[in-house]
């Protein structure tokens, strides 16, 4: 009797430690302070205004503050939003700016296909000819066509920085 009676209190022991100790870390978590929101600044929704009304350098550069976290909260899938606007409207530099976040994986899924896709487009929308692009193009190309997606995004973004 004496056993079972000393197991009964040590299970009792047992629980209330337990329970006890999650309401203590609850409590804690109750009392966290909040982290302050950062107010977007006259500047950002200026930005964002002419960006809704279709504006492609505005849209770039909400891509790259966003991108960056300049005055922002740092939000790969905002950054992804603007880049995207802008570059299907045929800027460059935020085409280039999408295909890496499409290589890196950030602010959307990790995709090689996309990512070569628009950094030829970057490429071919750079106003240079393909001699001055050189060979890193052209088997990208080949790389491309060939379906080795992250093979031809290097080659790409090789060709992009010539």
């Amino acid at each position: 009797m004496s056993k079972n009676y000393k197991r009964v209190i040590l299970l009792l022991v047992v629980f209330a430690v337990i329970f006890s100790a999650g309401t203590v870390f609850a409590a804690h978590r109750r009392r966290a302070p909040a982290k302050p929101r950062l107010k977007a600044s006259p500047r950002i929704e200026q930005l964002r205004r002419e960006a809704d009304n279709g504006h492609v350098g505005s849209q770039f550069e909400l891509g790259r503050i966003y991108y960056n976290g300049e005055g922002v909260k740092r939000d790969y899938k905002q950054a992804f939003y603007w880049y995207d606007k802008a570059a299907n409207k045929g800027d460059a530099n935020a085409q280039y700016r999408l295909a890496e976040l499409f290589y890196s994986g950030h602010g959307t899924k990790q995709n090689y296909y996309n990512a070569a896709f628009w950094f030829r487009r970057a490429c071919i929308s750079n106003q240079r000819n393909d001699a001055e692009k050189g060979s890193a193009f052209q088997r990208g190309m080949d790389a491309f066509k060939s379906k080795k997606y992250k093979q031809a995004a290097d080659l790409f973004r090789a060709a992009w920085s010539r």
